[in-house]
């Protein structure tokens, strides 16, 4: 199974409906978003997310910070050799 979330449909949050626990690995600021690098707890896997910087700097992000991520839309897709892939 594939699960897909596009960046800007992921909010950081302190309690959420779907939560991830994870970790801010890295934040970037571009322009009036920040990127926001999150490795989800107990394991490898990172997740992106793109936040508006005012809701960033409402939320006082700093790299190393254990977070949760809502999950506001997502797509679950089967795991099939035949997938389609561009």
């Amino acid at each position: 199974m594939y699960v897909y979330v596009r960046p800007h449909e992921i909010d950081v949050v302190r309690r959420g409906r779907r939560v991830i626990p994870a970790r801010v690995r890295r934040l970037r600021v571009l322009g009036p978003e920040v990127r926001v690098e999150a490795v989800v707890a107990g394991s490898t896997q990172t997740l992106d997310v793109s936040l508006s910087r005012e809701r960033a700097e409402a939320l006082g992000l700093a790299e190393g910070e254990a977070v949760d991520l809502d999950l506001r839309t997502l797509r679950i897709f089967p795991d099939t050799a035949d997938h389609y892939s561009i």
